[in-house]
């Protein structure tokens, strides 16, 4: 009988252990839907794609070649979407992206200057924030709806950058979803991506509501990394 009990005892210690293990991962999971709320609870699906750059003129991008910190955004991007439970999201270089894959929902990252996917939604949207000449490689900023210019101005890995969080319907699938996060150099999207995963910024009430809206942001950047990302003008896309 003693031995029975011995058995006894351990089964029912395993089975509390296993419920208390199924809802310590329940609650996990919850949290992490919670935190994919607003902005990125449209772009956790299975077919999420996230499109990258290629820059050709590497003397030029403040960040090094071939975007360092556009590199940087992804490996940030991708860790914060592994704590929401999106752990293998397809990557796309958008030079070589196949037009059906356009479809789906994506994540954007660079400018219009290095990323022709980014390029070819920017010109489909109806916000009034764009990048003056990318394919010059003029990355300032204007803000058409006052006329007003932002310069980004860096150099050995410190100064200012500028960069564009924008949230549209896909359009070439208005059932999907694109976030676009580019800035002027890498280092302005490395911030951004920082800016999108930021608490505050999910709270606020455009993001939460999935609003699509256009958002300029300054990045303060030093140490050849960028620091904090302040938000210069949101609003929402008609």
């Amino acid at each position: 009988m003693s031995n029975f009990h011995e058995v006894l005892i351990g089964l029912i210690t395993a089975l509390i252990g296993y419920i208390v293990g199924w809802l310590g991962k329940a609650v996990t999971d919850r949290r992490r839907y919670h935190r994919a709320r607003g902005l990125w609870r449209t772009l956790v699906g299975p077919d999420i794609t996230i499109v990258v750059g290629q820059h050709e003129l590497t003397e030029w991008e403040a960040s090094d070649l071939i975007g360092v910190g556009d590199a940087q955004a992804l490996s940030e991007l991708q860790r914060f979407l592994d704590r929401i439970g999106v752990s293998q999201p397809r990557i796309a270089y958008g030079s070589r992206m196949e037009g059906e894959a356009r479809r789906n929902d994506m994540i954007l990252i660079g400018g219009p200057d290095c990323n022709r996917v980014t390029h070819e939604v920017m010109l489909r949207s109806e916000g009034t924030l764009r990048f003056v000449d990318p394919q010059h490689n003029i990355v300032s900023i204007q803000d058409a709806s006052g006329d007003t210019v932002y310069n980004p101005s860096v150099e050995g890995g410190e100064g200012t950058d500028y960069g564009l969080l924008i949230r549209v319907a896909n359009p070439f699938d208005t059932q999907k979803s694109v976030l676009i996060i580019a800035g002027s150099f890498g280092y302005g999207t490395w911030g951004g991506v920082r800016l999108a995963i930021d608490e505050a910024f999910l709270k606020n009430p455009l993001v939460v509501d999935q609003t699509p809206f256009e958002c300029l942001y300054k990045t303060d950047v030093a140490g050849e990394a960028p620091q904090t990302s302040k938000i210069i003008v949101i609003r929402p896309i008609s």
